[in-house]
């Protein structure tokens, strides 16, 4: 290496076993490539992490935290050799430092005083949601160059122009796994701020970083009165820091926007467009909020112009990415982000549209990056171009089929699409054929097609049902069936085209979730159209009838007279041995017979009680209803989702034991009479009458022991 240092990497380490490698490791790279060193100032980082540290470097300064970051930063400058200093938390981690290796092998450094990188600022911890702010960390040392501020510390003086990088870090400071812990850190901040803040009120960063922070939190109402009170202040006061003084001016305006005063948006944005006391930055923020304020006035034309000066900044910012880098604070970093740039072009769609100019929406549409992750898609937008759509002719038409065409890529855009689509169709049935032309395979849209007649395909009907988890409901309410009636085609074939699975899958979710009515017309729907003892059929008849059981076990019966409570606990009965048998049906064409009768208990629960079920209907049949309750006592500990209906089924056996008591003590009553009779006949000596009726008895009690004992006295009289 070259004696002469070239870059000075300094880093504050804390305890953060987790990503100090990932920093450390990401740096490598740089080390090796030009003549640096590395500097990390230990504050506080516990054994662990000082065993990791001590890997990459023996210069380690050992510094006492005292809730400054100046200092804790000072500590490592004041070491450093290098003619450049790059300064970042153990925190953060580069993805590529290869265009930073080109900057300083180039020589391009020596044209400047300041190098700016990227932090990537993730939002969540999976990753998916983030911001980038352009940050100042890499400067030109000059022997007066430091730190300054205790916390969201920064460089004394820029000595140069300035260099904007597209190198990032990972940063996962702000994705936090709670919202105590959130508001934990936010709260830490604002309180070394107010500190900050007090000593120092000229200091326009102090107020605009403790606004930030109160942003955070969700404090509104703070953020603005302290913004309102900073540009107040400047007005009439000498102030440091003046750059951060214009988005102020922006942040004040954002929170009459977050706190839905629009008129105040309006009032006050017009007023700051035109003080002459913003930046362009600024001044493009404004524009892009007072966009959305002129349209929830329903102020289109002003709405338009608002979009339309906001894309021109727009424009300025990718044609040369660094021309607002001298203005970008943490309030303005997002200005033009995916995100806002999103929620500005949705804004000038809905104005456009409202003022019946299809070619302009279709412009801004375009510039929708529908692609990425990190945009905001307002509803009301998507609502717009389906009633615009609905109304179209010709030109327009094209133009917002061809916005529906983009928004049903995303899945939960087109969900909202098809939301609005129906809710159009609702008003204006002639609608449909307009919104059939949309350029999509999802099932919805082939319903479409197929009522406006623009298909009559089997395998269109195929592919509806076989998306049957989510299209069934709309089937039932279109009435599929007729449709392909209509086309000739057989219902039987098209819904016996759907695997079984997806069959399977679509038929438990609708009869859980759909009310009574649509389930029972379905029901009688499939027993017109599908054949008995087919699978599809079985599997219907299963999940409808289960469902049906469940809805009759926690339906309030009201008052009932005794025979309607017996009715209604037959009816159970009924729908219980119709669910049993059809379980088992489908039980015997899966398993072999062997298994059925001698692996019972290795069948899964339902199998198990649907037989138990079919025996215990079996023994009501041969009047053994002892066996019949003990046999339902087993399906109650199989099904426990269903012991209100084994319950009433039990009711109803109950009863049959009560009856069956009741017939065989009249008729306990009646024998003991009719063998009175044949002693009376016996003791007057009528033996013909006596052998008759005892002929009687013998059949219908066989084995009894009285009717024996009176068989032997009569034929000992005959004899």
């Amino acid at each position: 290496m070259s004696s002469k240092v070239l870059l000075t990497i300094s880093i504050l380490i804390s305890n953060r076993p987790d990503t100090v490698r990932k920093c450390l490791d990401s740096v490598k790279p740089l080390l090796a490539a030009i003549p640096s060193e590395l500097i990390l100032t230990d504050t506080g980082c516990g054994e662990q992490v000082r065993s990791i540290i001590e890997e990459y470097t023996d210069h380690i300064i050992d510094f006492e935290w005292c809730r400054d970051f100046s200092k804790a930063r000072n500590a490592g400058l004041k070491q450093a050799k290098g003619e450049w200093f790059l300064f970042l938390d153990d925190d953060e981690w580069f993805e590529d430092v290869s265009e930073i290796i080109d900057f300083f092998k180039s020589g391009a450094y020596k044209k400047y005083g300041l190098a700016a990188y990227i932090q990537r600022n993730y939002l969540d911890l999976r990753g998916s949601v983030y911001t980038d702010l352009a940050v100042g960390r890499m400067v030109r040392l000059e022997s007066d160059i430091h730190f300054i501020y205790s916390i969201h510390e920064c460089f004394n003086r820029v000595p140069g122009e300035v260099k904007k990088l597209h190198s990032y870090v990972h940063h996962y400071g702000y994705a936090y796994k709670t919202r105590e812990e959130a508001l934990a850190h936010s709260e830490r901040n604002i309180s070394l701020l107010l500190i900050e803040h007090e000593k120092h009120p000229e200091n326009m960063k102090h107020t605009l970083q403790l606004a930030q922070e109160y942003n955070a939190v969700g404090k509104r109402q703070e953020s603005l009165e302290l913004s309102l009170d900073g540009i107040a202040y400047a007005e009439n006061n000498p102030i440091d820091m003046k750059p951060c003084l214009a988005s102020l001016y922006g942040n004040a305006i954002n929170c009459y926007m977050e706190l839905k005063q629009y008129d105040e948006v309006i009032e006050k944005g017009e007023e700051y467009l035109k003080s002459g006391a913003i930046d362009p930055l600024v001044e493009a923020m404004i524009e892009g909020l007072l966009s959305g304020a002129y349209l929830t006035k329903k102020q289109w034309e002003k709405s338009a112009l608002c979009v339309t000066r906001f894309m021109e900044s727009y424009a300025k910012e990718q044609e040369q990415d660094d021309i607002y880098l001298a203005y970008t604070t943490t309030i303005t970093s997002d200005c033009f982000e995916q995100n806002n740039l999103s929620t500005v072009l949705g804004a000038g769609v809905r104005a456009a549209i409202a003022l019946n100019k299809s070619d302009m929406a279709l412009k801004w549409f375009r510039q929708i990056d529908l692609t990425s992750q990190r945009i905001f898609i307002s509803n009301l937008m998507i609502s717009d171009i389906i009633k615009a759509l609905a109304k179209a002719e010709g030109a327009e038409e094209a133009s917002y089929l061809e916005m529906c065409d983009a928004l049903v890529q995303r899945a939960e855009l087109g969900v909202l699409l098809i939301k609005y689509i129906k809710e159009a169709i609702a008003e204006d049935a002639k609608a449909r054929s307009k919104f059939a032309g949309i350029a999509s395979e999802h099932w919805y849209f082939t319903i479409l097609k197929i009522q406006t007649g623009k298909t009559e395909n089997k395998e269109d009907f195929i592919h509806i049902w076989k998306q049957a988890k989510e299209s069934l409901p709309d089937i039932v309410e279109n009435s599929l069936w007729e449709l392909a009636e209509k086309c000739g085609l057989s219902n039987q074939e098209i819904i016996e085209g759907v695997p079984l699975y997806l069959w399977k899958e679509a038929v438990e979710n609708y009869c859980r979730n759909a009310v009574e009515e649509k389930t029972e017309a379905l029901n009688g729907i499939l027993m017109k159209y599908l054949q008995e003892d087919t699978w599809h059929l079985e599997v219907w008849k299963e999940h409808y009838l289960y469902a049906k059981l469940l809805r009759m076990a926690v339906a309030a019966p009201g008052k009932q007279s005794e025979e309607e409570k017996t009715e209604r606990r037959k009816e159970v009965e009924r729908f219980w041995i119709a669910y049993a048998a059809s379980v088992y049906n489908q039980a015997e064409a899966l398993y072999q017979t062997e298994v059925l009768q001698k692996a019972e208990e290795l069948l899964p629960a339902k199998i198990q009680a649907a037989k138990k079920t079919l025996q215990m209907w079996e023994s009501v049949q041969q009047g053994n209803y002892a066996e019949a309750v003990k046999q339902m006592k087993a399906v109650r500990e199989l099904i426990p989702a269903l012991s209100e209906i084994i319950k009433m089924c039990l009711e109803n056996l109950q009863e049959l034991i009560a009856q069956q008591n009741q017939a065989a003590n009249q008729f306990a009553q009646l024998a003991a009479a009719v063998k009175e009779k044949v002693r009376d006949c016996i003791a007057g000596k009528d033996y013909q009458s006596a052998e008759a009726i005892l002929m009687q008895l013998e059949a219908m009690l066989p084995g009894d022991a009285e009717i024996l004992q009176l068989r032997r006295q009569l034929e000992d009289l005959q004899c």
